[in-house]
């Protein structure tokens, strides 16, 4: 079984969000905990400033004995066998679609352990997500059979506005289901 942990985006901004992950990862990993972290859904050359912001939170929040490293192209698959944790954070959702799209054995290398999705991470497990910037419905990787809705009734100002209501139609309308409604700082937890 794979425990998914979904949020909604911004997770820096939001002191309870690390205190609630840290919490829900301690249930199903031993500590102290190796967790991998993704940065596919940036360029490359900004993996090392993103090693310099995240480590230290890591760190606040699981603990200072964790075993921590940044997933590398090269030796993903082999990292994720290392780790109990795989966090694919959020960022662009073309290059996170195309980075993972190289790996189509994710699925069971990461059975058994715990995959957080944040923003384009989740849209990336998606079978559909609402991309904010471009306003439309696109089409995930399916891992998860769901339809989200991250950033959910965000208000900012760089992001077009979003009539989440329409979307919301649209997207029962596409599936037959109800999406996830996913805000930023907030996470829901979905097992298979």
């Amino acid at each position: 079984m794979t425990k998914y942990i979904l949020a909604g985006g911004a997770d820096l901004r939001f002191d309870d969000f690390g205190l609630q992950l840290a919490e829900e990862v301690y249930r199903t990993v031993q500590r102290p905990a190796k967790i991998l972290s993704c940065f596919f859904s940036t360029p490359s050359d900004y993996w090392g400033l993103n090693v310099e912001t995240w480590q230290p939170w890591f760190r606040k929040y699981f603990g200072e004995d964790i075993m921590w490293m940044h997933a590398l192209p090269d030796t993903f698959p082999d990292q994720i066998r290392a780790a109990d944790v795989v966090y694919l954070h959020g960022g662009d959702n073309d290059l996170m679609l195309a980075m993972l799209g190289r790996y189509p054995q994710l699925p069971v290398l990461w059975k058994d352990k715990v995959v957080i999705g944040s923003s384009a991470g989740v849209n990336y497990l998606s079978r559909y997500f609402w991309r904010r910037r471009q306003q439309k419905i696109t089409e995930g990787s399916g891992i998860l059979p769901l339809s989200v809705m991250t950033h959910y009734e965000s208000d900012d100002p760089e992001v077009p506005h979003t009539n989440w209501a329409k979307v919301e139609e649209n997207l029962v309308a596409l599936t037959g289901e109800n999406p996830l409604r996913l805000r930023e700082g907030h996470l829901r937890v979905v097992e298979t």
